[in-house]
């Protein structure tokens, strides 16, 4: 399965680069996602990160699935 992933703010830093496209065997749920980032990305472990999966903020697991978009964002707050 082939994930375009990209990265903002701090994570581009961490990670080394603004996008990528991850290939994965099998499915997976969001936050085995988070967990497989992690594990490619020590850098990222201590970081309360958010996702968005085709442009929609994700709270609960959700499934990915072949193209999927996937949006990787540093904490952040709103004013």
């Amino acid at each position: 399965m082939n994930i375009e992933v990209t990265y903002y703010g701090q994570t581009s830093e961490l990670v080394g680069e603004g996008s990528q496209n991850i290939v994965l065997s099998g499915s997976i749920n969001s936050t085995e996602f988070l967990k497989h980032l992690k594990d490619l990305y020590p850098t990222l472990e201590n970081i309360d990160l958010k996702i968005a999966v085709n442009n929609k903020f994700v709270t609960e697991d959700v499934a990915l699935n072949e193209g999927d978009s996937v949006s990787v964002l540093p904490p952040f707050s709103g004013g």
